[in-house]
């Protein structure tokens, strides 16, 4: 039988530069399903039986709408993950889960601006990861992204934004550097709390190894720094609380333009735990 991986977990978000408030809200449950959310040991820990929890939100809408967006769509996922007694049969239902969160977490913003014209219109993109074993389980509706870093110094992206500049990279259009670049990449195609254009989130699943850090982000951190820039950053020894800061601290000497929030899960390689 093998033995639980061991991680090392920090967060951290930011207003950035030009914003007058922070959108952005994570999550981070890793004693589940009881435990305390957004706490961060020090020391390096083993995954639990029911894993642990990432998530990241970028809220948007006038009036602080955006802000109440994203704290509704995550304190939805906590709720679920919460209450959360086995785990998936399979693989297959894992991504099943994860996708279903985030659709959850749709129905409680879109509900909220049901009751509250106020706040009509508002949304928020989400990436959601369920780290089982050394199984990672990807959900995202929006353009908040989740990448791996992997022990030979490469920066694979996981997620594939839904945005309108992300089509024509798809479709060949565009680099991925010209999209970042261009005047409407912040265009969405899809995010939590649109009744007039349901989400569709996507799903996908991928492996931790020892030396591997999984990074989710909002868009406030990749529309500011390159993938280069950010695997570079990566690739430090430094640990994930002090790697969370040099993201948040680049991505601000960059412009800063929206919120930027990052939450950085490192996977410990043996013999580097204490």
């Amino acid at each position: 039988m093998n033995l639980p991986l061991l991680i090392r977990l920090g967060a951290q978000t930011d207003t950035g530069r030009r914003r007058a408030h922070n959108e952005d809200r994570f999550a981070v449950g890793t004693d589940l399903p009881a435990g305390p959310w957004d706490v961060f040991p020090e020391d390096a820990f083993p995954v639990g039986p029911l894993g642990v929890v990432l998530m990241v939100a970028d809220g948007m809408g006038g009036m602080r709408a955006g802000e109440h967006a994203s704290k509704i769509a995550v304190e939805a996922v906590r709720a679920l993950f919460s209450n959360l007694s086995t785990l998936p049969a399979s693989d297959e239902a894992a991504l099943e889960y994860v996708k279903e969160a985030l659709m959850t977490a749709h129905r409680a913003v879109a509900d909220d601006a049901g009751r509250n014209p106020r706040r009509t219109g508002m949304g928020t993109t989400a990436v959601l990861a369920w780290i089982i074993a050394d199984g990672i389980f990807l959900a995202w509706s929006g353009d908040s992204r989740g990448y791996l870093f992997t022990p030979a110094g490469e920066l694979d992206l996981l997620t594939s934004d839904h945005s309108l500049v992300w089509e024509l990279v798809k479709l060949g259009h565009l680099t991925p550097e010209e999209a970042r670049r261009h005047p409407e990449s912040n265009l969405i195609t899809q995010s939590l709390g649109d009744d007039f254009h349901r989400p569709a989130p996507d799903v996908a699943q991928a492996r931790l190894t020892p030396g591997c850090r999984l990074l989710l982000c909002s868009d406030g951190l990749n529309g500011m720094l390159s993938d280069d820039e950010i695997r570079q950053l990566l690739s430090t020894d430094a640990p994930p609380g002090r790697t969370c800061d040099a993201l948040i601290d680049a991505a601000n000497e960059a412009g800063g333009l929206d919120n930027i929030t990052v939450v950085l899960l490192d996977v410990v390689t043996p013999g580097d735990a204490a």
